[in-house]
């Protein structure tokens, strides 16, 4: 269509079309900064393992309202800042990037802790939260920094360790290194940091429930209302084997050895191991050949070999039908 008319109606599909097109993917990143649009919201905490790097994480994501929590390892070393009023020798040189040094490991290496703080935990009893500001570590031009033109950045950051008194499980405590990725928190910020991580462990056990005990990563299911009938089941075959926990109080019990010939334990111990752990002590029974009077199960062919000497008085004359001597008395077999 020419003209006018057909300029108006070539336009009005275009417009259709765009008003009816898919809207285009948005990154994590352009979430972050819509938030942040909004004024007194505070910054977004993304709390991590010890398997991320959390230096390389901050520094990438500097410009977004995000804090960095994550896990250290004990073997890990980090460096204060250079001294204000340091000043170069009289021979000259460049001067250090990287102040004295900080190792986890090694306790001759700290200096008095910034801040200092206990607080009384339901689950863990008391825990002693001490930090250390502006604490950088010594950064490499690998792992992901080969492009990284000019000098390497310094990455300063918070050092948190949290010591307990005990563990929900009757373990050991260990103490627990986390890095905040602000070099100067306040103590709101420090208690935020290090109860998001604890809350963030039984999130990860809980997850780790959900996959390996109710099996929500096998049957692959696509609709919640098939997830809640899974469950059920899961549930249902879990209480049964419980309900039957006394069936198997005379099996060896896979999380500890019995003596040979032990006489089965009470009912009081069976009924302290959960599901998981009867179903886990099941095993395999081993198939033994049922003995058969005139085969040897040495022999390939299964005949017994002849026997030169006997002590028997009976002649070694034998069936070859039932592999029984017609000679012997009727009580033979129980001497």
């Amino acid at each position: 269509m020419d003209g006018p008319a057909g300029r108006q109606a070539a336009g009005t599909r275009r417009g259709h079309r765009g008003r009816h097109r898919r809207p285009t993917a948005r990154g994590p990143a352009w979430h972050l900064q819509r938030r942040a649009r909004k004024l007194g919201d505070p910054p977004v905490l993304i709390v991590a393992d010890a398997s991320y790097d959390g230096p390389r994480l901050a520094y990438l994501l500097r410009d977004l309202p995000v804090q960095i929590v994550v896990r250290l390892r004990s073997d890990r070393v980090f460096f204060q800042p250079v001294p204000a009023d340091y000043r170069v020798g009289p021979k000259g040189g460049q001067p250090p990037r990287h102040g004295a040094r900080f190792a986890l490991s090694d306790t001759a290496t700290w200096h008095d802790p910034d801040t200092n703080a206990e607080h009384i935990t339901r689950r863990y009893g008391t825990a002693r939260i001490r930090t250390w500001h502006r604490l950088h570590p010594r950064i490499w031009r690998r792992s992901g920094r080969d492009d990284h033109c000019g000098q390497l950045p310094i990455v300063e950051g918070t050092l948190i360790r949290l010591d307990v008194d005990h563990l929900p499980s009757g373990g050991t405590p260990k103490p627990v290194w986390l890095r905040h990725s602000d070099p100067t928190p306040c103590v709101a910020d420090t208690d935020t940091a290090w109860h998001a991580f604890l809350r963030r462990f039984e999130l990860e056990h809980t997850f780790r429930f959900l996959k390996q005990t109710l099996g929500w990563t096998r049957p692959r299911l696509r609709e919640p209302a098939a997830a809640d009938r899974w469950t059920g089941l899961v549930l249902a075959a879990h209480t049964q084997r419980r309900l039957a926990r006394t069936l198997a109080v005379d099996l060896r019990r896979s999380w500890g050895p019995s003596p040979p010939n032990a006489s089965p334990q009470p009912e009081s111990d069976a009924g302290s191991a959960t599901s998981a752990q009867l179903c886990s002590a099941q095993q395999p029974l081993q198939d033994h050949p049922v003995p058969v009077p005139g085969v040897h199960p040495a022999s390939p062919t299964g005949a017994e070999p002849p026997s030169t000497t006997s002590d028997s008085p009976w002649p070694a004359t034998t069936n070859e039908q039932t592999g029984e001597n017609p000679n012997a008395p009727e009580d033979d077999h129980w001497r």
